[in-house]
């Protein structure tokens, strides 16, 4: 009896699994020409838009680079503005994707959307999960740091929200001298559509539970957020200790996990990749403490 019941519950799995890759197919979408647009992208053109450029725009206090370069499709990746205003919590720097990096600008269209670039994955981010990686995007250059302690911060997002949550866990990591350092805060878990969610739920639909590191995520699915990406993760900030004056490496890595389809984004703040620094404060939370103080002074003032 327990050998049938066993049987039935491999079928199933199997069967699941199989209509999700059957389910697992991708849109594609012009984004080029909306206007106006609230997240701005540039992807690597050679010239306004190289890596190089994309290196320097990440590099913070206390940090020298050499030895950049760039391994993917130049469509995939390049620099992006107005993040803060497409609901993103860091409003410029540099965007990695397994697909288009123009693919995130809002509004948010389809729960779908994919670009195939027919390229293969990376034997480092391979190791990190059970699938195969297609499409991968791939920054990475030596440094030399003056301060013990680095930062990063980044977002993630991706098209595998919600509803393939489980099936389809596309990967990043930045690995930092062979270490990746891209891990939910206070754990040693990686940041992945796996790892940081509120459930999965139908396409088009929000997650309700069971919460996975959910107080990092922001779901999307129904386009609250002038984004196309159908959730994505809070500012997360990686941490390591580094030997001031020694050359290390970082390698900054996203791809496709089981196959070319749905993309996925890491969106990493200018002038982040450094010696820590004061977390930057938004227009809004410096408005809200104004009016606050200012509330609390007029009462003060007329209740005397």
């Amino acid at each position: 009896m327990k050998k049938v019941v066993l049987l039935f519950l491999v079928i199933g799995l199997s069967t699941s699994l199989n209509l999700n890759a059957q389910n697992h197919v991708g849109v594609q979408i012009d984004k080029t020409n909306l206007t106006p647009l609230i997240l701005g992208v540039s992807p690597i053109d050679g010239v306004t838009v190289t890596p190089n450029i994309m290196a320097e725009k990440i590099i913070g206090t206390g940090v020298t680079y050499t030895n950049v370069s760039y391994t993917g499709a130049n469509l995939a990746s390049g620099v992006f503005i107005g993040g803060n205003s497409a609901g993103i919590a860091v409003d410029t720097g540099i965007i990695l994707s397994c697909g288009l990096a123009t693919n995130a600008i809002g509004p948010n269209q389809v729960p779908n959307i994919s670009q195939n670039n027919s390229l293969p994955g990376d034997v480092d981010l391979d190791a990190l999960i059970p699938q195969s990686t297609y499409d991968a995007s791939v920054l990475e250059f030596d440094f030399i740091p003056t301060d013990p302690n680095l930062e990063i911060r980044f977002v993630f997002g991706s098209e595998e929200y919600n509803e393939f949550i489980g099936s389809f866990n596309d990967v990043f990591a930045f690995f930092l001298d062979g270490t990746n350092i891209a891990l939910v805060p206070g754990t040693s878990i990686p940041v992945s559509v796996d790892d940081v969610n509120n459930g999965w739920a139908p396409a088009g639909a929000m997650g309700t539970g069971p919460c996975t590191n959910c107080s990092y995520y922001v779901d999307n699915a129904t386009g609250l957020n002038n984004t196309e990406m159908d959730g994505y993760t809070t500012m997360i900030i990686g941490s390591a200790s580094v030997t001031p004056g020694q050359t290390h490496h970082i390698k900054l890595a996203i791809a496709d996990a089981g196959d070319h389809v749905l993309d996925s984004w890491v969106f990493i703040e200018g002038k982040s990749f450094g010696a820590p620094q004061p977390v930057p404060i938004s227009n809004w939370a410096i408005i809200i403490a104004v009016l606050l103080i200012g509330t609390a002074v007029w009462f003060r003032k007329f209740s005397a």
